[in-house]
């Protein structure tokens, strides 16, 4: 009942820094429920290391959590 009656965020919003990354899908994040997988999907220009940096509202205050995810500069299986 938890997962349905309760958010755990709300307002959740993704941002990319050193890289260009364009394309993004959803355009906005729904809110997210425990247990509830995250799937992002885009395009980007150029591979190497980016800043990820997901904002959201939780129990009343913002909080941001940035994490770094390598992009791959050609990916055969993903063209």
């Amino acid at each position: 009942m938890r997962l349905l009656s309760m958010p755990a965020a709300t307002n959740g919003a993704f941002s990319f820094a050193g890289r260009d990354v364009y394309d993004v899908e959803p355009e906005r994040i729904p809110n997210l429920y425990h247990g509830q997988p995250v799937r992002l999907y885009g395009r980007y220009r150029k591979g190497g290391d980016i800043t990820v940096t997901l904002t959201a509202d939780i129990q009343g205050r913002t909080v941001s959590q940035p994490f770094t995810m390598s992009f791959p500069t050609r990916d055969d299986d993903n063209p």
